[in-house]
């Protein structure tokens, strides 16, 4: 934002949002955060977590690269 400006960024991210990209992003960025935060800050002595199985980590991150590859290249099609 600071790059590229504020009105900028607004315009790509309604190109895309067009599409619903943006709000997947931001759904599965949330959802990567949440697993990660609750991974992290579990002290309780006794208890076992449950971790997603790795296909479907690989899946997700998978999605989430997809998504940030198209950001980038609204980003670097943009003219500064």
């Amino acid at each position: 934002m600071i790059v590229i400006g504020l009105a900028t960024l607004e315009k790509i991210e309604k190109k895309l949002e067009k599409t619903g990209k943006i709000s997947a992003l931001k759904g599965d960025l949330g959802n990567l955060k949440r697993s990660r935060n609750q991974a992290a800050h579990t002290h309780t002595k006794g208890t076992l977590r449950t971790y997603d199985a790795p296909s479907k980590t690989k899946h997700d991150f998978d999605r989430i690269y997809a998504l940030l590859t198209e950001l980038d290249a609204e980003l670097q099609g943009h003219k500064c």
